[in-house]
């Protein structure tokens, strides 16, 4: 069934992109008054919710009003989409959901959009489609280039989603347990940019301003979440966690700024592919999956080049309540790093515990021998890199951040320019060792050796020399590297 949407139910990286002044929202565009709040807010940001709930998590809360459509009978206009026989939605943009700002836009109104400020858009791409072409306006606010990345719209899965990262744009198509994705460097144009991303016509292809910038030969539909939640395909402008982009190389959640007008979604390819622009194979990246865990398989043989990636992912889906709470017993996860991994990042989800004090010794997760390890201590964070006889570790206070109850991403990270440690994106610690690679144990006969164990540590290979135990809830792990050249 074909559904019009017309209203608007609509926000991190480190290098800068360049652009003209002319290419900007102007401040007195994005002052324009709202015309029409759509929803109560509580004083949250709306990506705040997105972050602590996920999509769904947040409007299945009882006082969140769901995202809804008001035809628009008098929007017409010659530079704009228009609806057809192809067109399946369409969301003109007319008026805010909860935040940002009203605007003049291609057609009628759009939706400004500061940093850190969400738009939800009225579709929630449920069907699966051979053949489809998604299209939006967007125009680049003032403060859009000072970070590398950014989001453009797109679901939490990215089963559908467009990004802009270190100059490149990127569309992602996923499917379960597999990334698929087309890039390509992109210029903005002054003003109102066309973006459009398609597939079903032997490509799987990202277009800007009717002009193609990247393809590669590609068979699959869309294929929506097939999670049993209420809107796990919603298109979001202005936020996208850290979920599912590991494949392009963007491991931290992300926000935009800039304006956003009408949204179409079509049952066919409106954009015809003669060009002979070729993209990498790289650009599909598959995983394995075993009941509960996603990884990239490490390979041994001898011809792996440094950059070959690897990725571990663990939502403990298995377990009954879809987290690890510890109680007695700590848990043992089918995980082994067993290779060398010249830069990489772990995260994860964690919620201290009703007893969990901040002057007290807690396990978090890791290896035994601390060769990768999170704890606290006296309410200062460790993260723990050993090297065969020599201790390698970062630290953070975080007295003031962990609490009882609220959840936080606890992130670390090792490479050439040395570790870093981050909770909620935030980096708190770092260094600049030259000795930062991951390096495994080769201890014969040891049980668990280099295996992910969470909610326990030995008194093995740490500073404090005790025991500990966990205190709380995990969530979310999630591990990717690069293998070393052999």
């Amino acid at each position: 069934m074909k559904k019009y949407l017309f209203s608007s139910l609509f926000a991190l990286g480190a290098l800068s992109f360049f652009a003209c002044s002319s290419d900007k929202v102007s401040k007195a565009e994005a002052e324009t008054p709202a015309l029409m709040p759509m929803a109560f807010s509580d004083g949250v940001a709306l990506w705040k919710h997105f972050e602590e709930d996920g999509v769904v998590g947040y409007f299945n809360k009882e006082d969140a009003v769901l995202p809804d459509s008001a035809a628009l009978d008098d929007i017409r206009c010659s530079d704009g989409f228009v609806i057809d026989d192809s067109t399946l939605y369409l969301d003109e943009m007319e008026h805010l959901y909860m935040e940002g700002s009203i605007v003049k836009g291609v057609c009628g109104n759009a939706v400004y959009l500061n940093e850190g400020e969400v738009a939800p858009i009225s579709i929630n791409l449920l069907d699966s489609m051979a053949v489809g072409t998604i299209e939006f306006w967007f125009k680049p606010g003032e403060h859009f280039f000072e970070k590398s990345a950014r989001t453009l719209l797109g679901n939490d899965e990215a089963r559908a989603h467009f990004f802009v990262q270190n100059g490149d744009i990127i569309f992602q198509k996923n499917h379960a347990d597999k990334h698929y994705f087309v890039r390509g460097a992109v210029n903005f144009k002054d003003g109102w940019n066309k973006i459009a991303g398609q597939w079903g016509d032997g490509y799987l292809s990202v277009w800007v301003n009717d002009e193609l910038v990247a393809k590669m030969a590609h068979s699959e539909g869309y294929a929506p979440s097939e999670r049993p939640v209420k809107l796990g395909n919603l298109l979001v402008a202005g936020y996208k966690s850290y979920c599912c982009m590991e494949g392009a190389d963007q491991y931290k959640a992300m926000m935009t700024n800039g304006a956003y007008d009408q949204v179409r979604v079509s049952n066919v390819a409106r954009y015809k592919n003669t060009s002979e622009i070729e993209i990498s194979s790289s650009s599909i990246v598959e995983e394995i999956s075993s009941s509960s865990v996603n990884f990239l398989e490490m390979s041994s043989s001898s011809d792996i080049l440094e950059g070959d990636k690897v990725q571990f992912v663990e939502d403990f889906e298995f377990l009954p309540n879809g987290v690890f709470t510890y109680e007695s017993e700590p848990l043992v996860l089918d995980i082994t790093l067993s290779d060398i991994l010249v830069s990489g990042e772990i995260s994860f989800d964690y919620i201290p515990g009703e007893s969990f004090s901040n002057a007290e010794l807690y396990a978090l997760l890791g290896i035994d021998e601390g060769r990768l390890l999170f704890f606290i201590d006296q309410g200062t964070l460790h993260f723990v890199k050993n090297l065969t006889d020599t201790h390698v570790y970062i630290t953070a206070d975080v007295t003031e951040i962990l609490k009882s109850g609220e959840r936080v991403r606890i992130s670390g990270s090792w490479g050439k320019s040395g570790m870093a440690l981050y909770v909620n994106d935030k980096e708190l610690a770092k260094n600049e060792s030259e000795t930062s690679i991951y390096s495994p144990s080769t201890r014969p006969n040891k049980t668990n050796l280099n295996q992910i164990v969470v909610g326990y540590k030995s008194y093995c290979c740490t500073t404090v020399g005790a025991e500990m135990f966990a205190n709380g809830s995990f969530d979310n792990l999630k591990i990717v590297g690069r293998l070393a050249a052999k």
